[in-house]
């Protein structure tokens, strides 16, 4: 018996261990098994990882329960080759999560991440096992951990075989798994689990909620439909019954009936989350409408119920329409006093995020509240109060949050406010960094004209910028590129032929992932249509779209016919493969769509590109660089 026992014991301790491995030993703990309140020192040598010759490295913790309860930023120290940090773990932690990072480069173990398990008079506890076999599907994503839903099942699979009474603490987690790792094959095991939880003698909210999502995923609607109405019976002023009530103003056609369910929304659940929302749908269709007038006055009468978000969005759409400028300018102020007030605040952080990047992310915040109330300041007449609020902004909103359409309505108040030089500066910064398109060209133009007080020469002006541009574009690509294998696929095209990445190797290949509802997908497709056509007889270049993310056809079949529809429709001569299980797309590890791959002649991703930011220009001329650069 004890034989058995010690057995069991060494095989969760090497599943875990699998599961933990540092490659070269790279982290290094001590308490070797620290437990609750202990201090911890971490070493890590950086040998051989993605920050070998980093000088100064930043660790975070992430301290999980049943979920992220802390994240630490914390300046580690170096000795030598070896950096060394020091984090007190929090009481509740049975876990933590640890990644490292230099700037924009995080060292993460192959997507493995490094944990750190946290013990109970010297022994593992159930819940680390539990919390480190989740990781790929779950909490792991914040430390650099690879989502792997099927990993996550198998490593389910072994720690139950060994504490089968852990499925139960953990079903909720586990559901999710076997519906995104068996996809069709795992309906039997999901609706068997499902029936023991509907037996029991007292559901809780928790448990209906979990019910009814498990049967939406199955696309047992009947069933999922039953499971909502008990539970909004059960509990009338719950979340089943208030998202009921939220989505019957999402779902009315009529604009009246819209009005209706909302008041009806606020009356019997006052003081909800989701109000913020509710009034942005009622509003951004009366403005849909063009009932200015109505959706103004609607607004005003809400207008302390909205969120920073809603309200700036709300403002958004007034100035595009430019109508009610009065009352977008005293939602966009309300937007800005509020950010203003958030950054001052000294609230208790989200625990998924460190001091640092909430901090950041409020200055985020105001920055965005600021450019909105500046357009409409500028809307307005008030070019002074504008251009200083997009001088303040425009430096925080950098990087992933930088929008080329902002800093053209920068230098549009520039040039109405006769700022001549200084926004014929900024038009050829913008130009040059992002590449000219229609509304960039004519602002340049009638800047150079009153500049120059002609456009002789403009031509040759704005060709210039355009060579600037485009060499700035392919250094800016020569600094992103990466080298990293890509994940090998097979998948069937619209006619049922097999085509494998393997068999196109020796070819630049585009993998750009799409599905037919993204908005973003359809709008880079026109663009697209023009680089399929420039390299339509280049042998050495295969562009391919992998449609994904089709949940809403249920057979492959259907899929097969949506897509077809949607080519035949729009009239591009794409070549789609179909990722019918939605595998490929989750061993890319896409987040988001369109994300595009650009892999090289052997095998290897060498660039990446996520979105599309509406510049058709630019986007033929990144993929015509990437490709040359790699022929």
């Amino acid at each position: 018996m004890m034989k058995r026992l010690l057995t069991a014991a060494l095989i969760i301790s090497l599943l875990i261990g699998g599961l933990i491995e540092a490659k070269n030993n790279s982290m290094k703990v001590s308490p070797a098994k620290p437990k609750a309140d202990d201090e911890v020192t971490v070493t890590f040598n950086p040998a051989g990882t993605k920050l070998a010759k980093a000088d100064k490295i930043e660790m975070t913790a992430y301290s999980y329960s049943n979920k992220i309860d802390n994240a630490a930023g914390i300046e580690m120290t170096r000795k030598g080759n070896l950096f060394t940090a020091k984090f007190p773990v929090s009481p509740e932690a049975v876990i933590v999560g640890v990644k490292f990072s230099q700037g924009e480069t995080t060292e993460a173990n192959d997507g493995k991440g490094y944990m750190i398990k946290i013990y109970k008079d010297g022994k593992e506890t159930d819940a680390a096992l539990a919390a480190a076999a989740l990781a790929p599907a779950t909490w792991g994503r914040y430390f650099g951990v690879k989502t792997d839903m099927k990993a996550a099942y198998a490593n389910l699979q072994k720690l139950f075989k060994q504490k089968p009474e852990l499925k139960e603490k953990n079903i909720k987690d586990y559901l999710t798994v076997v519906n995104s790792a068996l996809k069709e094959k795992g309906k039997d095991i999901i609706e068997a689990e499902l029936k023991k939880i509907e037996q029991k003698k007292d559901l809780t909210e928790d448990d209906y909620s979990l019910i009814q999502r498990m049967y939406s995923m199955l696309k047992m609607t009947d069933k999922a439909n039953e499971i909502k109405k008990a539970a909004i019976a059960k509990f009338p002023k719950g979340s089943a019954a208030a998202s009921q009530a939220y989505m019957a103003v999402y779902q009315a056609k009529e604009l009246d009936k819209k009005i209706e369910a909302f008041e009806s929304f606020v009356k019997e659940f006052p003081g909800s989350s989701m109000t913020s929302g509710g009034i942005y749908i009622v509003a951004s269709s009366m403005i849909k409408d063009k009932k200015y007038p109505e959706a103004a006055a609607f607004v005003k009468k809400y207008m302390n119920d909205l969120d920073g978000m809603y309200l700036g969005a709300i403002a958004g759409m007034f100035a595009k329409e430019n109508q009610e400028l009065e009352t977008a300018a005293a939602l966009g102020k309300l937007a800005l006093d509020k950010a203003e007030k958030d950054i001052k605040a000294t609230d208790k952080k989200p625990p998924y995020m460190t001091a640092e990047e909430y901090a950041k992310s409020k200055k985020i915040s105001l920055a965005e509240a600021q450019t909105t109330y500046a357009e409409l300041c500028s809307l307005n007449g008030k070019k002074e109060e504008a251009i200083k609020l997009y001088e303040e902004a425009l430096p925080v909103l950098v990087g992933d949050y930088e929008d080329p359409e902002v800093n053209t309505k920068y230098v549009k108040t520039l040039f109405e406010a006769n700022m001549i030089d200084k926004a014929s500066k900024e038009v050829e910064s913008l130009i040059v960094k992002f590449m000219p398109n229609e509304a960039t060209t004519k602002l340049a133009k009638e800047i150079y004209i009153k500049k120059n007080g002609s456009d002789a020469g403009f031509d040759k002006y704005i060709e210039k910028l355009t060579k600037d541009s485009k060499e700035y574009l392919a250094a800016t690509l020569k600094k992103e590129m990466i080298n990293e294998p890509a994940p090998k696929f097979t998948l069937k095209d619209l006619k049922g032929k097999e085509v494998s990445l393997a068999s196109l190797k020796g070819k630049v290949v585009i993998v750009d992932f799409w599905a037919t509802w993204c908005g973003f997908c359809i709008k880079s497709f026109p663009g697209m249509q023009q680089v399929v056509n420039k390299y339509a007889n280049d042998k050495d270049v295969a562009i391919l779209f992998l449609d994904t993310w089709e949940s809403s056809f249920p057979t492959p079949e259907a899929k097969n016919k949506a897509v077809s529809e949607f080519l035949e429709k729009n009239k591009y001569n794409f070549y789609v493969l179909m990722d019918y299980t939605d595998k490929v797309v989750e061993s890319y590890g896409v987040s988001g769509i369109p994300t595009k791959f650009i892999i090289d002649k052997k095998g290897n991703i060498r660039l990446k590109a996520v979105g599309f930011d509406g510049n058709t220009d630019k986007l033929i001329e990144e993929l015509s660089l990437m490709i040359d650069m790699l022929k």
